[in-house]
């Protein structure tokens, strides 16, 4: 078998092509790139039986590793099927993707490896934003193999993990066994070995040729805080005071690295990544804690937006023993602190084949985490742990107003699955929104935060011509949009304003979209303070929203957000447009704003205090 970490002289593979009622397809030669092709053909009639003829034709035919094209498309799904009973055999669906594969199993390459790429973690992020950090991961985590049933089919373990046999195909048992053979190799061996088997981007570009092939997640780089940016803020007390509020203010001091006196802190934040934050935590904690270095995994559902991610899968890839195996060494092994979102399970260990990540399998995973030696921490960010009942008594416009109806009741049931996982477990809990500490009264509030774009100067306001507004909602109920739209397509129909309703922006866009209006509406039902109002203060450009009374009196210093509900939102969009220059002050006030409470300082520092101080246990 030869593995990522140990190069091989290579082999000259077999090369068999599949067809359908023809002995030799048209244009075929008989070699590719100097190797013998061979045909398999299969009869037009008696599909059923194309997947065990399949099997029995590569076993009589292959010897060694082999690639297999699948000239007629319509053998595709017996051919996928059919190799899944080896281990050394790959698909391929183009004779370009076929010349590649032979060329790296002649490199020295292992079928495994093309179909199961090792994932990247953030060590490139970090290396092309020329940070001097650390890696992640170092390499040294160990896989070892169960033969036989198990009482789970992966288990978290102090030095690595855990994985039963039973139940996996030859193709991911030896994809297994090359990561338990790398494992036990120094650190760095293996990343080594593979870099010199397949420059970057090589996985990317061959993915199209690999059957059940796998994306290396990119990242973009980490970006430095704006120029000019003022380096003061709330200190670690007043960040206690917003969570809650009866306590004594301090002085403000310098963050001091949980892992300084010992082995180096790493951070894990999964895997929602909601509107990009845990990516911009992670960043936070890299910037601002000194001897910690931290990634954010975000697992894409079907409808869930991109944002910035240090990596970033698919739900389909997630399907993939060997991929989550990939996320537990890769990112789970080397974290000493886990942080986990809305109670999202990030490796998927109650199942093989069926992975599901509901908050009680969460709560799974986080007991095996601290079972195995690693802190944990819970954060809910929003509509995840807001309880309707709750809402609708203290906001009269909120967006769960009808019981009966299929969303209230979706929400609910989804509110108390999390807060049943929540219950009893021995860890800190963070909120991302400060109206959130009115439904889980001993969170810690960790701030959102803006990213260096968000603060890039904007131009001034023009006098004398029509006001510019904008309402951008991530979600038309949450955000309120049904009151919103009419009401501000009604003031520009009356050519007081220039309205613009904005949907499915790719969130990268924001912070130039923010740049080109006057005013930004966010929401005007839910009374918290969220990312786009954070990067409208940030651009400097006038915020209005729906804040509640008791989450304004949470700041040590007044909101710089025009207030708005339903009920009066067209009015005060009427008022400054009549005289915007009266509103100057709350968006000159609204940068520092932002700066002092979401720059990523304050974040970082009550990730600090209240999780990451709590030291490296293993």
């Amino acid at each position: 078998m030869v593995t990522d970490g140990e190069k091989t002289a290579g082999v000259d593979p077999s090369v068999l092509v599949v067809t359908v009622g023809t002995a030799v397809p048209p244009l075929m030669s008989d070699e590719l790139a100097g190797v013998p092709v061979q045909v398999i053909n299969l009869p037009r009639e008696d599909r059923e039986q194309w997947e065990d003829q399949l099997a029995r034709e590569l076993a009589a035919r292959s010897h060694g590793p082999s690639v297999v094209w699948a000239w007629d498309p319509k053998a595709a799904t017996e051919l996928a099927r059919a190799i899944k009973r080896f281990d050394d055999v790959l698909a391929v669906s183009t004779r370009q993707a076929a010349l590649g594969v032979v060329a790296a199993l002649r490199a020295g390459r292992s079928v495994a490896s093309m179909v199961y790429p090792r994932l990247a973690t953030a060590d490139k992020a970090l290396s092309q934003a020329g940070l001097d950090q650390a890696r992640f991961s170092d390499g040294s985590a160990r896989l070892e193999l169960i033969e036989g049933p198990a009482p789970a089919w992966l288990t978290i373990t102090t030095e690595g993990a855990r994985v039963s046999t039973d139940g996996l195909t030859p193709l991911e048992l030896a994809a297994m066994a090359e990561r338990a053979q790398s494992a036990t190799q120094p650190a760095g061996a293996a990343e080594r070995a593979q870099g010199a088997d397949q420059p970057t981007g090589a996985a990317e570009r061959a993915k199209p040729a690999v059957q059940a092939g796998r994306p290396v997640a990119g990242a973009a780089g980490v970006a430095e805080p704006a120029q000019g940016a003022a380096q003061t803020g709330p200190s670690a007390a007043e960040a206690t005071q917003l969570a809650r509020p009866a306590q004594p203010t301090g002085a403000a001091g310098t963050i001091q690295g949980a892992a300084e006196a010992g082995r180096p802190g790493r951070l894990l934040i999964g895997s929602a990544n909601y509107a990009g934050q845990g990516r911009a935590w992670a960043e936070a904690v890299n910037r601002h804690v000194p001897g910690f270095r931290a990634v954010n995994l975000q697992l894409r559902t079907f409808t869930a937006q991109v944002f910035d991610a240090d990596v970033l899968m698919r739900v389909e890839e997630f399907a993939s023993p060997v991929a989550r195996v990939d996320l537990a060494l890769e990112l789970v092994a080397p974290a000493s602190h886990i942080l986990l979102e809305d109670m999202r399970a990030p490796v998927g260990l109650n199942d093989l084949r069926e992975p599901d990540i509901v908050p009680r399998f969460g709560r799974l995973e986080a007991e095996q985490f601290l079972a195995s030696g690693r802190r944990v921490a819970c954060l809910v960010h929003g509509t995840a742990g807001r309880e309707p009942a709750g809402h609708r008594s203290l906001e009269p416009w909120s967006p769960y107003r009808e019981p009966e109806s299929d969303f209230y009741q979706a929400r609910e049931r989804a509110v108390n699955m999390l807060r049943e996982s929540l219950d009893g477990l021995d860890a800190p809990l963070f909120v991302a929104t400060p109206d959130m500490l009115e439904y889980f009264d001993q969170a810690h509030w960790l701030p959102i935060v803006a990213r260096p774009d968000d603060f890039a100067p904007a131009p001034p306001w023009e006098p004398g011509r029509r006001l510019k507004v904008a309402h951008a909602p991530s979600s038309d109920i949450m955000k309120g949009s049904e009151f919103v739209d009419p009401a501000l397509r009604r003031l520009e129909e009356s050519g007081l304003i220039e309205y613009t309703s904005v949907r499915g922006v790719p969130p990268l866009a924001v912070p130039r979209l923010l740049r080109q209006v006057d005013v930004v509406v966010d929401q005007v039902v839910l009374g918290n303070p969220a990312t786009l109002l954070i990067q409208t203060m940030a651009a400097g450009r006038l915020a209005v929203a729906n804040v509640s009374p008791t989450t304004r009196r949470r700041f040590p210093e007044p909101l710089p957000v025009v207030q708005a509900d339903p009920s009066t939102i067209a009015e005060a969009i009427a008022d400054i447009a009549a005289d915007p220059q009266a509103y100057q002050a709350l968006v000159q006030a609204g940068p520092g704003f932002a700066r002092r409470f979401h720059d990523g300082r304050l974040s970082a520092e009550v990730l600090n205090r209240h999780f990451l101080s709590s030291g490296v246990a293993r």
